[in-house]
This record gives C-alpha cells, structure tokens and sequence, in this order.
C-alpha cells in the first residue's frame, strides 16, 4: 500500500498544472471554499447533505440539510434516493469523509457534487 501511495505521489509531483486540473476535474466532484459554498446554498434547486454522523448532526448542521452518515452500511441506499440531476452540496466535519462520499455519488452517477473545503469545522470559523 504505501508503495502505491509513494508511486501516485511522485506521479502527480510530475505532472504538470493543467494535468493535475484534468485529473481534478475527472474525480467528479468540486471542493469549494466557505464563501462560495455559502453563494451555491442560495441557489434555487439544491440538495444540501451533511455526511457526519447522528450525534455530529444533532450539534449543528448547516442550513436545512439533510443527515445521510457515509460511514452508514445504508448510506448506499438513502443517497440514492436524491434527484441525481440536482446540484448536490456535501460536507462532513474537516473534508476527508465527504470526500469519499463524493467520489461514491459520482461512481452512483449524480451529475453535480460540490464539498465543502475544511468542512463543518471551517463553515463554523468563518
């Protein structure tokens, strides 16, 4: 594993700015700052999902979101019950579990995933 890590480590420190942009681009989410994601929440038509667990939830959320924990065995099964056309705005409580969540709802193929960068913990510090 950690061969596999080196190897992709020295292959994006390789690659030149515009391939890491397409590599990004291809992961089929967004991570976008506090100040944007606080623009795309006024949007008519979003999905707002907050990734944390109940308790996480239970202290604090954003906006109306709805709570789908990623580390849930259903998560699967309730994400799949959103519009997958709709833009989908995620977050979780640094970046890391909506991250994975993300690259989940691309592989389920929803059209616009967009995280949070530094997740709840920097929605609550800006």
């Amino acid at each position: 594993m950690r061969i596999i890590l080196f190897i992709g480590v020295l292959l994006m420190a390789s690659c030149s700015e515009s391939q890491v942009k397409e590599v990004v681009e291809q992961a089929g989410h967004q991570v976008v700052s506090t100040e944007k994601f606080k623009e795309m929440l006024a949007e008519e038509g979003i999905q707002l999902v907050d990734v944390r667990t109940s308790g996480e939830y239970g202290a604090g959320t954003i906006g109306e979101a709805v709570n789908i924990d990623v580390l849930s065995p259903d998560f699967e099964t309730k994400i799949a019950e959103l519009d997958k056309s709709k833009k989908t705005l995620i977050f979780c409580k640094s970046g890391g579990r909506s991250g994975r969540a993300g690259a989940m709802m691309e592989q389920m193929g929803f059209a616009t995933v967009v995280d949070l960068s530094g997740g709840y913990s920097s929605w609550l510090y800006k």
